[in-house]
This record gives C-alpha cells, structure tokens and sequence, in this order.
C-alpha cells in the first residue's frame, strides 16, 4: 500500500512539470525563429526569465497563502 501512494504522490508531482518544461524549450525556439529572429544568446535568456518567475511566484505564495483562509485560495 505504502508504493501504491508514493508511486501516486510521485506522478502528481511531475504531472504539472512537463507543460513548464515544454513551454520553456518553446520560447527559445520560437524566440530564435521568423518573425521575432531574435539571437542566440538572448533567445537563451528567456527559459532561464521563465523559470526564475515560476520560482519567485512560488516563494512569494508561501507568505500570501500563511495569511489567506484555504477556501479563499480555492
């Protein structure tokens, strides 16, 4: 039983990372391409914007959610 909910655990874990993950090789990639055209070394900025902004939105909802009722953020 014990697998069983770690392996569940596990997976609800990862789930929600693979859209971030595609979305920030996206960028690069579109960021690269016609119409932007935009170069390498900036286009290379982006995924690194992308995930320091989902980081600092993780932190700053540590604080925010200690002072909201669940049902709020719900």
């Amino acid at each position: 039983m014990r697998v069983i909910v770690w392996l569940g655990c596990r997976c609800a874990q990862q789930r929600p990372v693979s859209p971030q993950g595609a979305y920030s090789a996206f960028v690069y990639s579109y960021a690269v391409e016609k119409p932007l055209s935009v170069g390498h070394k900036v286009a290379g900025y982006l995924p690194s914007l992308f995930w320091g902004f989902i980081t600092l939105g993780r932190l700053l909802s540590i604080p925010i959610s200690s002072r909201m009722k669940p049902a709020t953020m719900v």
